[in-house]
């Protein structure tokens, strides 16, 4: 019996080195490719952010690159050229009840703007419509739906 008590902080530890050593290929619960460290947000760039507005022709759901969950983007009209604002994952976005968008409203939208799949899409900070703000990424470009945070 004495054994097996002291064999077992072996065991423990073993099984611990080999869970945690294989972090690397875990997906992030509930990411659904939206996560921080995943190559879609990888394409965000909090320094060349701006003020963009957009007329506003359709609300949809995407799927912005492969395996990745559903989304929220608005098809809209930016400067006469269409455009795609990709708001965040649908299980977030569908949740915030502060701004409602329809076809047919002009919102202002500051974000990230580039070229993803040949097609213009703007990667928001911020949303707004009246007085009304829907806030997807922080002053860093962390998504709001990601809850790790530098300090």
């Amino acid at each position: 019996m004495y054994k097996v008590f002291m064999a077992l902080p072996l065991v423990l530890c073993i099984v611990s080195f080999s869970v945690f050593g294989q972090q690397s290929s875990i997906k992030t619960k509930g990411s659904d490719g939206w996560g921080q460290s995943d190559k879609y947000e990888q394409n965000f760039s909090k320094f060349s952010v701006q003020t963009y507005y957009a007329d506003v022709k359709s609300v949809d759901t995407v799927t912005p690159m492969p395996n990745m969950g559903q989304g929220i983007q608005l098809t809209s009209t930016v400067d006469g050229s269409e455009c795609y604002v990709h708001l965040g994952p649908a299980w977030y976005i569908l949740r915030q009840d502060n701004l409602s968008i329809a076809k047919g409203d002009r919102v202002e939208v500051k974000g990230y703007k580039l070229s993803l799949n040949n097609k213009v899409v703007i990667m928001p900070v911020t949303v707004a419509k009246n007085d009304r703000t829907l806030f997807v990424r922080d002053e860093d470009g962390i998504p709001y739906w990601v809850s790790w945070r530098k300090k």
